[in-house]
């Protein structure tokens, strides 16, 4: 069974970052926190494509497509230290490579949770640096 169905689906919005990621990449952009902002800005407003890419791959069946949308997710969630999301989309791969893509189906509603609440939780690391 994947992470996403053991858990409840949703964490408490400091559950979904790991505040150290974002330090280390403001650390790699010299402490430059207009080019952080547009960083997280992107992984945000980049979200519900990312989401409607993998359902509707899931839905057609296109393994392919899937696969690297998952492998999208779980790469620009791990630059971003969205832990949970990470975590679901690496579950989620294994689940697609180990059963095939109708296994993932279940799965699909925790990644999507998973994500927005991400999302919720960089929106206020947003607000913070603008502030």
């Amino acid at each position: 069974m994947l992470m996403t169905a053991e858990r409840a689906p949703v964490w408490p919005a400091s559950e979904y970052l790991d505040g150290s990621v974002l330090s280390a990449l403001l650390d790699e952009l010299d402490g430059d926190t207009c080019s952080l902002t547009s960083f997280v800005t992107d992984f945000v407003s980049l979200w519900d494509t990312r989401a409607q890419r993998l359902t509707d791959a899931l839905a057609a069946q296109l393994v392919d497509e899937a696969h690297v949308v998952l492998l999208s997710i779980r790469s620009s969630a791990h630059m971003i230290g969205a832990v949970v999301l990470e975590a679901s989309a690496t579950a989620m791969l294994d689940e697609l490579h180990r059963s095939g893509i109708g296994a993932c189906e279940p799965s699909i509603s925790g990644l999507l949770s998973d994500g927005q609440g991400s999302c919720r939780a960089l929106v206020a690391v947003l607000a913070r640096l603008s502030s």
